[in-house]
């Protein structure tokens, strides 16, 4: 199947940040409770948040280190596929460190990185869903005790679910038909039977989903719901205080987010709109004037704010202030980054490849923005305690380039040694398929900021070549990277 070809603005429109599982309470806990980014909650043992952040345009994710204070300092790259939509962070095999799932919506997976506790990850490992999986959501489908996957699939209009072992490994997915170009997912109880039930944001549909769970993993026929225009993300909580989940979605094409109240039965009616901004994209929920009532922030695409509005304790928001952030913020997330109990918020802001800042005052406003240069074109960001407040590691890189042959070069970009380093290089294709060389090699040590070149310099051919070059190291998460290039005669074009 062709993939949908989007504009740039389009594609950035259907990318939603983590719903679920920014910092997700025990999933022996009220499964009701899992979709709010509590202020309160971290991963590790230290409180000091840190923020991993996907990128569009790279084969890369970043992380960077909080200092408790509200600022975030070192930063470190993580090979992964391309085009990283969604990240999750989340403890998937029970060490009580946190783990990352990313989207990658070029190679129709995701990528499960195991954390360290110093600020790296020690294993990459992918595995297949559907077309162009877009967002991802975290929680036990089948009351096993292990964590589970949820991922819409914006090209073949489905959603998978892979199941955990709790060991990080997940098996084959199990694909549920949704609408048009699902854009988010979020997890709850929502019709109080204690099985974890799924909503669905479907853009082309302007619609969403409800799928409810059997308990055992499975889920039921479901039901769509019209919303005002353009879903791209879905949350879930209880706004009006009657025990029952609700939902919120941000319009895109609108100014608009739409409430939705449920009824415990797992049927959202009625919804009441409430004015944003330009283009709202993400939306997270918080106690942000400390009055024990869910209050709401939106990022704003077209406007260039973040806007709060401040919930009544019924259902209903009040009139939006608006904050300033970088150019087309999207994805979001919020914690507590200096320690002062306060909600904050960090935007990743698409065209400035920067995540901004905003300290929470405790009355419902935040404070003036601090900046921080991230990976290009950044999607989504979630939080948690990666490094335990530890040092960064090692870290392998690779880097590919044509020309006459084929050139990698591996990079430790740690500041810590790299151990026993293995790498290979293999290309296969041309006309016929009669190119297929290799080069590979064992080093022992490679120093921070050290390189392996990796060549194979004399190629001839015509047609299409696929270069894939992979590193490895006893005490670095392993990296590969997957190039589909063109050789015409001794050139190889990228």
């Amino acid at each position: 199947m062709k993939k949908k070809s989007f504009s740039k603005d389009l594609i950035y429109a259907v990318i939603v940040s983590l719903i679920i599982a920014s910092f997700m309470p025990s999933i022996s806990g009220n499964i009701k409770e899992l979709d709010i980014a509590s202020p309160l909650q971290e991963f590790g043992k230290n409180g000091i948040l840190d923020l991993a952040i996907a990128s569009l345009s790279r084969d890369y994710i970043c992380v960077i280190y909080g200092d408790g204070n509200g600022g975030f300092g070192n930063r470190r790259d993580f090979q992964i596929e391309t085009y990283s939509h969604g990240i999750a962070s989340d403890d998937f095999n029970k060490d009580g460190l946190p783990d990352l799932a990313v989207t990658n919506s070029d190679s129709d997976n995701i990528s499960i990185l195991l954390g360290d506790g110093i600020g790296g990850f020690l294993s990459r490992r992918e595995y297949r869903v559907g077309e162009v999986p877009i967002n991802i959501a975290v929680n036990d489908f089948n009351k096993d005790n292990n964590l589970d996957l949820a991922v819409t699939n914006g090209e073949s209009d489905d959603v998978s679910i892979l199941f955990g072992d709790g060991n990080g490994v997940f098996g084959d997915p199990q694909d549920y038909p949704v609408g048009d170009n699902p854009s988010d997912v979020v997890a709850g109880d929502f019709n109080n039977d204690t099985n974890v039930d799924l909503a669905i944001a479907n853009f082309w549909d302007n619609s969403f989903s409800v799928l409810l769970g059997d308990g055992t993993g499975g889920f039921g026929e479901r039901r769509d719901y019209s919303v005002f225009c353009t879903p791209v993300d879905i949350l879930a909580r209880d706004f009006n205080n009657d025990t029952n989940l609700d939902l919120v979605i941000t319009n895109y094409d609108s100014n608009y987010i739409t409430v939705h109240l449920g009824n415990g039965t797992g049927i959202f009616e009625n919804y009441q709109t409430y004015h944003a901004g330009s283009d709202p994209h993400h939306v997270v929920a918080g106690d942000f004037n400390k009055d024990n009532i869910l209050d709401l922030a939106v990022t704003n695409h077209e406007y260039n704010t973040v806007s709060a509005l401040l919930g009544d304790g019924y259902g209903g928001f009040g009139n939006r202030e608006p904050f300033s952030v970088g150019t087309h913020p999207g994805g979001m997330v919020a914690g507590d980054f200096n320690n002062d109990t306060n909600v904050d918020l960090a935007i990743a802001n698409f065209w400035d490849d920067s995540i901004s800042i905003l300290l929470g005052d405790g009355d419902g406003g935040f404070g003036n923005r601090q900046d921080y240069s991230v990976v290009n074109s950044p999607t989504n960001v979630v939080t948690g305690d990666f490094n335990l407040n530890q040092p960064p590691g090692t870290e392998l890189k690779i880097e590919t380039r044509g020309g006459f042959g084929v050139h990698a070069v591996i990079r430790n970009t740690g500041i810590a040694d790299a151990y026993d380093v293995e790498w290979q290089v293999n290309i296969t294709g041309g006309v016929l398929g009669r190119i297929n060389k290799s080069t590979d090699g064992i080093l022992d040590i490679l120093p921070p900021d050290d390189v392996i070149v990796a060549d194979i310099p004399f190629i001839f051919g015509f047609g299409p070549l696929e270069v894939v070059a992979s590193a490895k190291a006893s005490n670095a998460i392993s990296v590969s990277v997957r190039r589909n290039w063109f050789i015409f005669l001794f050139f190889v074009i990228l």
